[in-house]
């Protein structure tokens, strides 16, 4: 990991471990991605509340106003949150609540990528390790 992580402020609620997009409305402020959109990176995997189970239903990385660490593109073995399975190397985009799932192979929609899987992933929501790598590819007419 870099020595000077990417630091923002968070524009809503941010879930650990999930692809963030720049919010549009301010400077340096995330909110969590939605499907298939441009991904930051990806939110610190650290909670702001002590785990107090049975006490704390959602136990959020950062609130409106709070900093958000951000993993940048290159990192390594960063933490994502799984909505679907998948194996080890293959891109994963965002889904509607930042987790991660793999991007289309196949139609006409450009697919907007955030990191690629360094590890399969058997369960949803499991957390898996991936690199951050950002970009876009056009799927494979079906």
């Amino acid at each position: 990991m870099p020595a000077n992580p990417s630091h923002f402020v968070a524009g809503g609620n941010i879930n650990p471990c999930r692809f963030v997009k720049r919010d549009v409305s301010a400077d340096h402020q995330v909110l969590e991605a939605d499907a298939n959109e441009m991904v930051e990176g990806i939110a610190g995997e650290s909670s702001r509340l002590p785990p107090l189970e049975g006490y704390v239903t959602n136990n959020y990385h950062a609130i409106a106003g709070e900093a958000c660490r951000v993993h940048p593109a290159n990192e390594t073995d960063v933490l994502l949150e799984m909505a679907a399975t998948c194996t080890a190397g293959l891109r994963l985009k965002s889904d509607a609540d930042g987790k991660g799932t793999p991007i289309a192979t196949t139609g006409t929609t450009i697919q907007h990528f955030g990191a690629i899987a360094e590890e399969a992933c058997t369960v949803i929501g499991q957390k898996i390790k991936v690199r951050v790598v950002i970009g876009s590819e056009r799927p494979a007419l079906s």
